[in-house]
């Protein structure tokens, strides 16, 4: 479930809750909780679009947790630049380890065509 408080003209936020019930063969069903929040910043004429989030997924004992930072540019009426930053930390599992860690960058270049 998921829904847009739209606050002022240029921001939002996003809370989200989910549920998802899983079996496999004869084990026993598994719930799986899911709890988010994001938030959205536009500068007025939408040239730039910076969104925040934050998420926490359970299952037993392991879960993730994921946080994303994001801005968009629009440079011209075709072109589009994105920056995104992620982290996502997952634990509780059936590893050696038992977690791992992950960061990702990402640039993005976009044109539409017409």
């Amino acid at each position: 479930v998921r829904t847009t408080l739209d606050l002022s003209r240029g921001f939002s936020l996003i809370p989200a809750l989910g549920f998802a019930q899983t079996q496999q063969g004869e084990r026993d069903a598994e719930l799986r909780t899911t709890y988010a929040l994001a938030a959205q910043h536009r500068t007025p004429g939408g040239r730039l679009a910076t969104t925040a989030s934050l998420s926490n997924s359970r299952l037993h004992a392991g879960g993730s947790l994921q946080a994303a930072l994001s801005s968009r540019f629009r440079l011209t009426a075709a072109d589009m630049v994105t920056l995104s930053l992620r982290s996502n930390h997952v634990s509780g599992l059936e590893t050696a380890e038992g977690e791992f860690r992950e960061q990702t960058v990402s640039l993005q270049w976009s044109r539409a065509i017409r």
